[in-house]
This record gives structure tokens, sequence and C-alpha cells, in this order.
């Protein structure tokens, strides 16, 4: 978490920044998404979240520092250049959004579940949007603390209102370590024709009691390119996505051959966005 003193910073979900620290590696400019929601409403909203992985350059000297931290922290002057990037089509506006992240790509997708809860919350009745998902392919089950505490805000503020609306709402954590898909055999999939929103008996669960109702954990690499492919189109829909390069590529593959419906005229629009800032 980074806490700025400075003026407030305004940022929508999906974007990006560049840091520099100006007391050390001073030409080290390194981009991250932004994990966190910008809500104008709520306090300390200077404080933005990212997901570091801790490489070369910045991000090693910072993880040196953390480590050297009793506190788990420290402080430093460094600059800020962004945002930059986002969607520019407005979520509100979509029957269904369908969210896909591979790895620390999550940064830029997780903050769009929060807008979405936001406006289920302030416009019940009026909000055209009645359907989100989100897939997440991570490589380990302990991966999930990454986001853990924002699945947990998220059903701490938000949980009245999705479960009066049980079917808004499904996130599924696809884990897929090396050790899991030996075992699996890749073997397991979505039931043909199924609505990739749903539970599916062919999905094995893990141990999630910790997780929100609406979250899903899986122990298998799915095919995602299937996943997309089952996906139950609503009139409008938007798919956005963030990952690897292969993810990406799989998933834009799938999503475009979805196209024939808007052409067919059984749905009225596919929009994708891909986000190529997955740090």
């Amino acid at each position: 978490m980074i806490h700025g003193t400075g003026s407030v910073m305004k940022w929508q979900p999906g974007q990006h920044l560049f840091i520099r620290e100006l007391s050390n590696r001073i030409l080290d400019n390194h981009p991250f998404s932004i994990l966190s929601y910008h809500n104008s409403s709520e306090a300390n909203t200077n404080d933005v979240k990212l997901i570091v992985k801790p490489m070369k350059g910045l991000t090693n000297v910072w993880y040196k520092k953390l480590g050297a931290s009793e506190e788990g922290k420290f402080s430093g002057s460094l600059l800020i250049d962004g945002p930059f990037g986002g969607v520019d089509r407005d979520v509100a506006s979509f029957n269904s959004l369908f969210l896909f992240a591979s790895g620390t790509g999550i940064t830029a997708i997780l903050s769009f579940i929060y807008q979405v809860c936001e406006l289920k919350k302030n416009n019940k009745s009026s909000l055209l949007l009645s359907r989100v998902g989100m897939y997440w392919c991570c490589r380990e089950m302990s991966d999930i603390s990454w986001i853990s505490k924002e699945l947990d805000e998220i059903s701490d503020k938000y949980g009245d209102i999705l479960k009066e609306d049980g079917k808004f709402l499904k996130i599924k954590i696809c884990c897929c370590s090396k050790e899991v898909q030996e075992e699996q055999h890749f073997h397991k999939g979505l039931k043909q024709g199924e609505d990739a929103t749903s539970s599916s008996d062919s999905f094995e669960k893990v141990s999630d009691k910790e997780l929100p109702w609406f979250v899903e954990v899986i122990d298998f690499k799915p095919d995602i390119g299937k996943v997309v492919k089952d996906i139950k189109l609503q009139e409008k829909n938007m798919f956005v996505l963030s990952g690897g390069d292969l993810f990406k590529e799989n998933v834009s593959n799938a999503v475009a051959s979805r196209q024939i419906s808007a052409i067919n005229g059984k749905v009225s629009e596919i929009y994708l966005h891909t986000e190529n800032f997955a740090w």
C-alpha cells in the first residue's frame, strides 16, 4: 500500500501508473497496475494499493527494504506518473461484464468488482448490468492471499446487496500449479453447453471456507477458451482481460469467435478490452 501525502489522485478501474523512487535508483521507472478502487466518498482516497512481484531493479529494492523493516513498511519519496490506460466504455451500459486475469494481472481486474458493486448499491432497480463473472488463473493456492483482504472487504460492504441478487456476481479462482496439473491430468473442465457463470459439478472445489460465498476455488487448469465459448451472452456484453501473453491470446481468440453472434443479430454487442499492464 502506498500512502500519499500530497494532493488526492483519482483513477479508474484498469488503470496503471509509473513509479520512480527519488532517493534511490532514480532512473528506474516501473509500471504498476492499480489494485485498489477509488471512491471519492470514502476517507483515505489517496492510498493506492499495488501487487508488487519482486524481480530486479526497483521491486527488488523495495522487497529488501520491507524484509529489513520490523513493521513491514518503509517511507520514501516517490515520483508517480499517471494514471494511464483503463477502459473507455461505461460498464453500466452493458448487460454482462466478464473479467479474465492470470497471475498478477488480477491487479488490473479486481477494482472492477468494487465498481460494479458500488453501482449495484446505488442503482438497484435501474442498473442495466445484471451479471458479472470474474475468472482468475493463479499458480498456487497461496496466491489467493494477494486479494483475500479485498474479497473480504467486498463481502463486508456489499454482501447484503449481493445476496439479494445471488446471480449478480460470481468469482472463480483456478489454481494451476504443476503438481495440481499433473495430478488432475488436465481431464476436467466445464460441461458441454453449461453457463460458465453458474456452479459446475465438474469443478472440484478445494477448501474455501474462509472465502466469501460468491467465490469458488478450483484446483486444476481449465480450458480457458472453452470457458469463454460456453458463456451465455446477453444483449450487450463486455470482456476485460489482463495477464500473460498466451493467456490473453487464448481469451481474445475465444471472444473473437463469439463475434459471429453479434453478426447474426443474436446479440447487439461484444466488446473486448485487453489490459497490457499485468505487472
